[in-house]
């Protein structure tokens, strides 16, 4: 019997987009998955509340997957690793097309995708939701997630990782519905 109250192969802190897209690439590869965030999965959050805007360099626009990575890069204070932001660049127009297969929609103009400017892009290359609001996006990628058994913990707050031998072993939640702890062993731990 496990000293732990649940048990998963992969825990995600944070229910927003980065969130749900590793638990959901977790679960595709076979991980049990469990998703501890602070209030309603695919409903709370700074993604959920978020304008929604999704930058991707698009076939056929005048921008570059080097512009792109770039800017992302500027963007972030120049912390962040070039390498890794290319490959987040590199691979946002095939998830534009994903996020559309699991029910997210972006706003088009004349059967075109509406590219709009944002922050530190040099170039029109992101894309806005109908309602400009991040559940457009949060709430498909949470009902997806639900529908392939990826697992959630609800009004839970994320208040100590666990220390284990070799690395994070899990975490310590406060259930605020039940006024409780509940300490989750993981195999893996993603901050989101």
């Amino acid at each position: 019997m496990s000293a732990f109250d649940i048990e998963t192969d992969v825990l995600v802190v944070g229910g927003g987009l980065a969130g749900l897209r590793a638990a959901i690439a977790a679960r595709q590869a076979g991980a049990r998955v469990l998703v501890a965030v602070k209030g309603k999965l695919g409903r709370s959050g700074c993604s959920a509340m978020t304008t929604a805007g999704y930058a991707a360099c698009l076939p056929g626009t005048d921008d570059s997957i080097a512009t792109f990575a770039a800017d992302t890069f500027r963007g972030g204070g120049r912390v962040g690793d070039p390498a890794l932001a290319d490959i987040m660049c590199r691979e946002a127009a095939d998830e534009v097309a994903w996020l559309e297969s699991l029910g997210g929609v972006f706003q088009r103009e004349g059967g075109k995708f509406r590219l709009s400017p944002s922050g530190d892009h040099s170039k029109n290359r992101v894309l806005l939701t109908p309602n400009n609001i991040g559940t457009d996006l949060t709430i498909p990628l949470a009902d997806h997630a639900a529908a392939i058994g990826v697992q959630r913990l609800e009004f839970a707050i994320v208040v100590q990782l666990i220390q284990g031998d070799d690395g994070i072993a899990g975490a310590v939640a406060y259930d605020i519905r039940n006024a409780r702890f509940v300490s989750i062993a993981a195999g893996a731990t993603i901050l989101a």
